[in-house]
This record gives structure tokens, C-alpha cells and sequence, in this order.
């Protein structure tokens, strides 16, 4: 999936460029976002940690086009 990869690393550059603190990533075929968040009330830490979370999407790039196009 080299065109939903290049999709997702431009995604993740302006993502940076709005200096936010979050990734996209791809597993499989699904999209996932990584960032550090407070932890869960179930998980014994005290301090945010970096955590994935599923968007329970499909990876596809015309997802990804519609999602961060600058009109």
C-alpha cells in the first residue's frame, strides 16, 4: 500500500506543521492515531503516556485526502 503510506506520511507532516502532538499510523488496513495522553482510569500509572488509538476506519487515501485537504 505504497500510495496510502505516502498518504499518511504528508498527513503526519502537516500535522507537525500545526505543531499538534499526534501521528497517524497504519496497521494492516486500519488507521490508528499515536499520541501521549492522560492515562486510563483501569491503568495503575500516574503520568500521561504515549497510547495508540484505533479510528476503527479503513486505511484508504481518499479517506485521508477528504480528511486533511486545505481548501
Amino acid at each position: 500500500m505504497p500510495d496510502i503510506d505516502s498518504k499518511i506520511a504528508e498527513a503526519n507532516s502537516k500535522l507537525r506543521a500545526a505543531n499538534t502532538r499526534v501521528s497517524i499510523e497504519r496497521k494492516g488496513n486500519r488507521l490508528w492515531l499515536r499520541a501521549t495522553l492522560p492515562p486510563k482510569p483501569h491503568i495503575n500509572k500516574q503520568q500521561p503516556y504515549q497510547q495508540k488509538v484505533s479510528l476503527d476506519i479503513n486505511a484508504t487515501p481518499a479517506f485521508l485526502a477528504s480528511s486533511f485537504h486545505q481548501g
